[in-house]
């Protein structure tokens, strides 16, 4: 009876003794993870912020070339940081980049069309309104905007056709604009005079475009003064480049 108890009072022990190491290797294991997890929360961060640090060097960096006239320069900052947004996306998801694509790619359109890289501006304006016209809760201006630009693009590459097709469709979408549109309304129709003069075959639709908008003006309730816009980094008609877009 006695070598009995004693038998079983040494498998209950090594029995409890099993059970708290296996306690305590899983306090063990769960604290090792929960540290791994906080270095590599930590690492992530610190890899995003890095990350922030270079664009925004880049993008400063890019505009003061720019303003140098070094577009050459200015264009290669431009890609490589439209690169590591379109491959981080992480930092577009939580809008953490100083600069968002969106912007970056506007910096980069300036760009294209001050050194006249007609083909690339074209490619790039494509992707911007393919982008925008996704976006439903983006402003529709914007878009027709885009397409102006567009336009002026096309123009330069003597695309009448095209320039045509994208001139018609920014009127249409102004004119669904309402008053807001109204803007936007007599810079298409002066886009589309413009195109069917440079075209030179097209001189029954100038003319329909041109009565248009001597009506559109007629029609037009006055529009008060703007003040001049300040001179600077994305200002095309204070700068008045040769490829600038204006509507007289």
């Amino acid at each position: 009876m006695l070598r009995w108890i004693s038998s079983n009072t040494v498998y209950e022990f090594e029995g409890e003794h099993e059970s708290r190491l296996d306690s305590q290797r899983r306090v063990r294991s769960g604290n090792l993870e929960s540290i791994e997890e906080g270095l590599g929360s930590e690492q992530f961060d610190s890899d995003d912020d890095l990350e922030m640090e270079i664009i925004q060097a880049m993008i400063k960096k890019g505009k003061e070339k720019f303003e140098e006239k070094d577009f050459g320069g200015a264009e290669k900052l431009f890609r490589n940081c439209l690169a590591r947004t379109s491959s981080t996306g992480s930092l577009e998801s939580l809008h953490r980049v100083p600069g968002s694509k969106s912007e970056i790619m506007h910096l980069l359109l300036e760009t294209y069309l001050a050194s006249e890289k007609w083909n690339e501006a074209q490619s790039l304006l494509l992707e911007k309104i393919a982008l925008a016209s996704g976006n439903k809760s983006g402003e529709s201006g914007g878009v027709l905007g885009e397409m102006l630009i567009l336009v002026d693009v096309l123009l330069n590459k003597s695309s009448h056709a095209e320039a045509l097709l994208y001139g018609r469709r920014a009127l249409k979408g102004y004119r669904k604009l309402g008053s807001k549109g109204t803007t936007g309304v007599e810079k298409s129709l002066r886009a589309l005079v413009r195109v069917c003069r440079t075209d030179g075959n097209l001189e029954d639709e100038e003319e329909a475009y041109a009565a248009m908008l001597s009506e559109f003006l007629q029609k037009r309730p006055p529009i008060e003064a703007v003040v001049p816009a300040r001179a600077g980094f994305g200002n095309r008609e204070s700068r008045q480049e040769p490829w600038a877009i204006i509507f007289r």
